[in-house]
C-alpha cells in the first residue's frame, strides 16, 4: 500500500518549500527523483515510469505496460497545439477566467512600477540614514515586502492555474480523479493567501491610490468563484482539510484512498 496521500497534489497552492505534506505527496518524490535527470536520456523515461508505480503502490511496473517512449511526431505536436489553441479561446470568452486574467495582470502592474517600490527603498533609506529608524528596522521592513510580493506573484499565478483547471473539471474535459469543486476551493485558498500578501503590503505602504485599489478585483474574483463553484468550501481535499485524529501520542491522519465532496 503506497504511502501518499492520493491525488493531495491536484488541489496545492504549490508552495513545496511551506508544504507539511511533501514526504506524503507522490509528485514532490518524484520531482526530487528526477531533478537531475535529462529528459533527453532513455533512463529518465524508465525511471520516471518507476517512480510512477512506486509513488501509486502499484503491482505492476513499467516492465508490464506496454509503453511506447519516443518523439512526438509534427503532426502530432501541430495537432496538439490546435487542441491548446481552442481550449484558450474558449477560456478567454469564461467570464470567471476574464476576472482572473485582469488581476493578474492589475497584480502584475504593481509588482513592475519600478518607480513606485525605488521611492519607498529611497525613503525607507532616508529614514534610516537620518536616524529617524533604525538600519536594522529598514532591512526588516525590506525584507517583509519582498516576501509579501513574492507571495503575492506566486498566489496570484496558482489561483490561475486552478480556476482554469476547475472550469475546464467543470465541463467535463478534466481528469477523473480530480474535482472542480476541489479546485476551485484551492484556488480560493490561493486567492486568500494573495488577499493576505497584499494587506501586508498596505500595512507597510498604506498607499490609498496604488495599494488599496488592488482589493477591489480581488473581491471581485472570489465572489464570482463562490458563485460558479457554491460546493467548493464543503469539499474536504485530501490531507489538508481532514481531521486529525491521535494515534500512540502522534499525530497522524487518515488518508481516504480517493477525494470527494463531504460536508466539513
Amino acid at each position: 500500500m503506497s504511502s501518499y496521500i492520493s491525488s493531495i497534489y491536484c488541489y496545492c497552492d504549490h508552495f513545496c518549500e511551506r508544504c507539511r505534506f511533501t514526504a506524503r505527496c507522490a509528485v514532490f518524490a518524484g520531482s526530487a527523483a528526477l531533478a537531475d535527470s535529462d529528459p533527453d536520456d532513455p533512463g529518465f523515461w524508465q525511471k520516471l515510469l518507476e517512480q510512477f508505480a512506486q509513488s501509486h503502490g502499484l503491482e505492476t511496473g513499467p516492465d508490464d505496460w506496454e509503453i511506447e517512449v519516443r518523439k512526438p511526431t509534427d503532426e502530432e505536436i501541430a495537432f496538439a497545439e490546435y487542441e491548446a489553441a481552442l481550449l484558450e479561446a474558449r477560456l478567454a470568452q469564461d467570464q470567471l477566467i476574464c476576472l482572473s486574467v485582469g488581476w493578474q495582470e492589475t497584480v502584475l502592474c504593481l509588482l513592475e512600477d519600478v518607480s513606485f517600490w525605488r521611492a519607498k527603498a529611497r525613503a525607507s533609506a532616508s529614514e534610516a540614514a537620518m536616524g529617524l529608524r533604525s538600519v536594522q528596522d529598514a532591512m526588516g521592513e525590506a525584507e517583509c515586502v519582498t516576501d509579501c510580493l513574492h507571495r503575492l506573484r506566486r498566489f496570484t499565478e496558482t489561483a490561475d492555474m486552478r480556476l482554469r483547471e476547475a472550469v475546464i473539471n467543470a465541463d467535463g474535459e478534466g481528469p477523473d480523479t480530480t474535482s472542480g469543486d476541489g479546485l476551485a476551493k484551492s484556488a480560493l485558498h490561493c486567492l486568500r493567501e494573495a488577499r493576505s500578501a497584499l494587506a501586508g503590503l498596505f500595512d507597510i505602504f498604506p498607499d490609498e491610490d496604488r495599494i488599496l485599489p488592488l482589493f477591489s478585483p480581488l473581491a471581485a474574483l472570489e465572489r464570482a468563484t463562490d458563485a460558479r463553484f457554491p460546493a467548493a468550501t464543503s469539499f474536504v481535499r485530501p490531507g489538508f482539510d481532514e481531521m486529525p485524529v491521535v494515534v500512540t501520542g502522534d499525530l497522524e491522519l487518515p488518508w481516504p484512498s480517493v477525494s470527494a465532496p463531504a460536508a466539513l
